[in-house]
């Protein structure tokens, strides 16, 4: 009987990892919440890009600051949310246990074959109590603060609600785009929230701590 209870259960789970193969990732449906940036993903092909990988992390934002996009061109659009979607799973313990500081982030602009230097990077540190907050690798300006954090598929899928679409200077020109720069951006915050320092004995006890916590979360929840 034990032997027969193995059996279907292996069998489910081949089932299971088969159907998921055949169908892969649908990124849209984690994406319900933000109907502008998963629409605007779908319109510039990038959702099809994400469906391929094997794990990333988005970084979305909501429809008041989606309005900052408008009146840039399609290229210049899917420039900036290629920089909202991570190709490697980051929850939360990943990045406050191994990126903070001055670790680079690899984007989806980067494999696009059009970022120039580190426009295809972005940064992450912590301000005030554990607050996560990313920057463009290009300027270090950390200007874009994480709201609200998800993982509806551990190990593979991760989503960080970001304040504000990134500001990658010169990304414009990278993509030949035509349209509203980002010194034109309505509803974005150009001042950094803060300049976190690159390696300090108190934002490592403060990252130790976080990361604890966040260990002993994932145990007990």
């Amino acid at each position: 009987m034990g032997s027969m209870n193995s059996s279907l259960f292996l069998c489910l789970v081949l089932q299971l990892a088969f159907s998921y193969c055949i169908h892969g990732l649908d990124i849209t449906k984690y994406l319900t919440d933000y109907p502008e940036f998963n629409k605007r993903l779908t319109e510039t092909k990038l959702v099809d890009k994400i469906n391929g990988l094997k794990t990333v992390t988005i970084l979305p934002f909501d429809d008041v600051a989606m309005k900052n996009l408008t009146g840039m061109s399609p290229e210049v659009v899917k420039a900036i949310l290629s920089v909202h979607v991570l190709v490697d799973f980051y929850d939360e313990q990943k990045l406050v246990m191994d990126f903070q500081g001055t670790h680079r982030i690899e984007t989806l602009f980067q494999s696009s074959g059009l970022a120039k230097g580190n426009q295809g990077y972005i940064y992450m540190s912590l301000v005030g109590v554990g607050t996560m907050v990313f920057a463009s690798a290009v300027d270090g300006k950390y200007n874009v603060k994480v709201k609200s954090s998800v993982t509806p598929e551990p190990g593979s899928v991760a989503i960080h609600m970001v304040t504000q679409p990134f500001e990658v200077p010169g990304i414009e020109a990278s993509v030949g785009g035509a349209g509203l720069a980002f010194g034109d951006m309505k509803n974005v915050d150009h001042a950094p929230i803060a300049q976190p320092p690159a390696s300090s004995s108190s934002s490592r006890v403060q990252m130790g701590l976080m990361g604890v916590a966040l260990a002993l979360a994932s145990f007990f929840f």
